[in-house]
């Protein structure tokens, strides 16, 4: 709920580097500035992504990256716009690493790690049914 605003300036921003129909199946954004446009740079939107800290930003043992969400692109240059949920502050940098696997949505999770793959849950032996200890002698 707190990322709509966020969600509505990415549609726009998708939308016009999509194809349209009033305008013969071109894209608006080549229309508009009349340059080809690469969409390389698109993520899914809410996918954890780790942001860079740079040399003067961190210590020798700290951390290399935070972990932020993908919430939008860059306005005037390239650019994401992320969300650190740590520090309730958004983050704007060009140097990320996307998950698009796991999404803001899930980041409780306890089920999915980072890799978007579930972790095994441990069943004991005695709680399945035909298990080769239930069998009488």
């Amino acid at each position: 709920m707190n990322f709509w605003a966020e969600a509505v300036n990415t549609s726009a921003y998708l939308i016009n580097r999509g194809p349209s129909v009033p305008l013969e199946h071109k894209i608006p954004e080549e229309v508009w500035s009349g340059k080809k446009v690469k969409l390389s740079h698109l993520r899914v939107f809410s996918c954890v992504a780790y942001v860079h800290i740079s040399d003067q930003g961190r210590n020798k043992l700290d951390p290399k990256s935070k972990k932020c969400t993908f919430i939008g692109y860059g306005e005037d240059e390239f650019g994401y716009r992320l969300w650190d949920d740590e520090n309730k502050k958004m983050v704007r940098s060009r140097d990320v690493i996307f998950n698009e696997r796991v999404m803001y949505k899930d980041r409780h999770n306890t089920t999915t790690n980072d890799s978007g793959l579930s972790e095994p849950v441990y069943v004991e032996m005695d709680d399945v049914p035909g298990s080769p200890t239930d069998e009488s002698p």
